[in-house]
């Protein structure tokens, strides 16, 4: 499978994130700007040699990314958990809602089937700095078919 297939699905992350006017980066930046989510570089998951695809004559991928939200605590800490909770649940029904084409893909026609399975919230403390960060660590799993 060419590496742009995954830049292609994260850039797709970026676009959704973006048309929901949330600053979007694609995999870690050096510095980021919160409030704002970070796509990662994938997980590759592929089946055992010893195990079947699910469709003949073709190779299961199955990617998972994970998004970070982060959000700068400040003081008002419960205003910005809202807003952070807000903005991850808008990314969960961007994506939710995202359209199937006539051939059966998604997300810009590069995938069978994508959806956000799990989101953890964390605290990242920051040595030096007077606030923290605090965010959700999203997983959107994907599956594909070369």
């Amino acid at each position: 499978m060419a590496g742009e297939l995954h830049d292609e699905i994260a850039d797709a992350f970026v676009d959704i994130l973006e048309g929901l006017k949330i600053t979007a980066y694609k995999w870690g930046p050096r510095n980021i700007n919160p409030l704002c989510a970070v796509v990662q570089l994938p997980e590759i998951h592929r089946v055992e040699p010893d195990e079947a695809e699910d469709h003949v004559g073709s190779r299961d991928w199955r990617l998972k990314y994970p998004i970070y939200f982060y959000a700068e605590l400040t003081e008002k800490p419960q205003l910005v958990q809202a807003n952070l909770l807000k903005q991850t649940v808008r990314f969960i029904d961007a994506v939710d809602d995202l359209e199937t084409g006539a051939d059966g893909l998604t997300l810009n026609d590069l995938c069978t089937d994508v959806k956000v399975t799990q989101c953890v919230p964390f605290v990242e403390p920051r040595e030096g700095q007077k606030r923290d960060l605090i965010g959700y660590e999203a997983t959107a799993s994907v599956l594909t078919f070369k």
